[in-house]
């Protein structure tokens, strides 16, 4: 395989490198390619490719799920397929204990965020905080595995006429006037709970902002009818002055 252009052009054994990987770890490479993301599939922020493929290389589990969801559509395995490749972006993100990504996201949000007391505010100042790096909700990642298993789906059939019985729109994307878009998630975008919190949270910041306001309006009228009565005053003793 050619590699490179100009100077570093160079050419690849890839045969070598088969008997080198392996073929578990090679056929697994597609599916791992578009999970981690590819031209089509979004990547985990700030993960690349380094450390899951390291991951990868050491579990047999991980490997085969990759290879079986290129044909899941086929044996109707995506029930058990899936559960494991969550297994997988969980370890990704350093929690090698804990298969949900719901859990996981939860755990990394505690260890910047997590109050010291009860009382604490809700709204806190953070410093180095960037929730880009929280894992996806379970949501958001059974779309990105929806359009994982499409993607693979075609590459791993790539040498037949039709690779794939699958079609983009509810695999990840919606069809909207002959465009693709991506979906990104069903249901709501946060908890009921928390968006109570902070909707109540704001409503008391507006209470505090209006009885400034009508404080500082009270203010400026009892200012104006002093100064009335200081004038009406100045003239009655300059009626009786004369």
């Amino acid at each position: 395989m050619e590699y490179g252009t100009g100077n570093s052009k160079r050419y690849i054994n890839v045969t070598k490198l088969y008997m080198e990987l392996g073929p578990s770890l090679c056929a697994s490479l597609p599916g791992f390619h578009a999970l981690t993301g590819c031209d089509y599939n979004p990547s985990f922020f700030q993960k690349g490719k380094i450390r899951p493929y390291k991951i990868l290389i050491k579990n047999q589990n991980y490997q085969k799920a990759l290879t079986d969801l290129g044909v899941a559509h086929i044996t109707e395995s995506r029930k058990e397929i899936l559960p494991i490749l969550e297994a997988f972006i969980c370890e990704i993100y350093g929690y090698k204990n804990i298969s949900n990504i719901n859990a996981a996201r939860f755990q990394k949000f505690c260890v910047t965020y997590k109050a010291n007391t009860e009382d604490e505010p809700f709204k806190k100042t953070l410093k180095n905080c960037d929730p880009s790096t929280l894992p996806p909700c379970k949501a958001e990642l059974q779309q990105h595995l929806l359009r994982t298993q499409y993607i693979t789906s075609i590459w791993r059939n790539a040498y037949l006429r039709f690779p794939s019985s699958l079609t983009p729109n509810r695999n990840g994307w919606t069809l909207h006037e002959d465009t693709l878009h991506f979906h990104w998630f069903d249901g709501d975008c946060m908890p009921q709970s928390v968006f109570d919190a902070i909707v109540h949270e704001n409503n008391k910041q507006n209470n505090i902002g209006n009885d400034t306001t009508d404080n500082a309006g009270v203010s400026e009228l009892d200012t104006d009818e002093s100064e009335v009565d200081s004038d009406s005053s100045d003239e009655g003793a300059s009626t009786e002055e004369e």
